[in-house]
């Protein structure tokens, strides 16, 4: 996909009449308060980096968009302190250290630039006994990755799926529990074998969307198996 998608319209007779996320009735008399809402946040991606480049603009309640706002600025953070871009990219760079000082972790308390997880291993051989300590990034706090991913899946889903005429409330989400994550992986770790194998199961089904936008920060594909339904 190419160019920038608007469905949000300030009339809300004239928008989506329900939230992508959560399904909630955002249209004309609805008393629940939304607003404009894009599909990659421009806070979730280096700055500058969405000049000119795609997205989709529509209508989402306020509490879902305060939600993934939260998500998108936790998982940023995680994602760019440890990325290889920061050695090539400059905005990058600055993104990630501004974050490293500006962001901490929610479960920790702790400055995203000092959130280091460490463990010490014990063990004995004959009568010796050996201890190390391993230090790494600390992972990203529980369910944002699942949840910041079907969020983008739900509206990629809802823009592909929907007629033209968006206003009649035919729109098509995706009920939750049809969301199944398999697993998230960091860059270090893209030739995962149970990664592999789900690329591999579905090589051959249609491709329905295809994002790379962002300078390439952000990417998605969804394919549609004839048989088995959608990935």
């Amino acid at each position: 996909m190419n160019g920038f998608i608007k469905w949000f319209n300030r009339d809300p007779a004239r928008t989506n009449q329900y939230c992508l996320y959560c399904g909630g009735f955002v249209g004309a008399g609805s008393p629940v308060e939304s607003d404009e809402e894009n599909l990659v946040g421009r806070r979730f991606v280096p700055v500058g980096s969405m000049n000119n480049a795609f997205n989709f603009s529509f209508r989402a309640c306020r509490s879902c968009n305060a939600r993934k706002a939260s998500l998108e600025r936790h998982i940023s953070s995680i994602t760019l302190l440890n990325s290889p871009a920061v050695h090539v990219d400059v905005n990058a760079r600055r993104a990630a250290e501004r974050k490293a000082v500006g962001d901490t972790h929610p479960e920790t308390g702790i400055k995203m630039g000092e959130a280091i997880e460490r463990q010490n291993v014990e063990f004995n051989i004959g009568l010796a006994t050996f201890n190390f300590g391993m230090s790494g990034p600390s992972p990203a706090a529980k369910d944002f990755v699942p949840l910041l991913a079907s969020y983008h899946i739900q509206a990629l889903f809802a823009l592909v799926t929907t007629p033209e005429n968006l206003f009649t409330g035919d729109l098509r989400l995706l009920p939750i529990d049809q969301f199944h994550v398999f697993g998230s992986y960091p860059h270090s770790d893209w030739g995962n074998p149970q990664l592999v194998a789900i690329i591999g199961r579905a090589a051959n089904w249609p491709c329905r969307v295809a994002i790379h936008t962002a300078g390439g920060f952000f990417r998605a594909c969804l394919r549609q198996s004839a048989n088995t339904g959608w990935f």
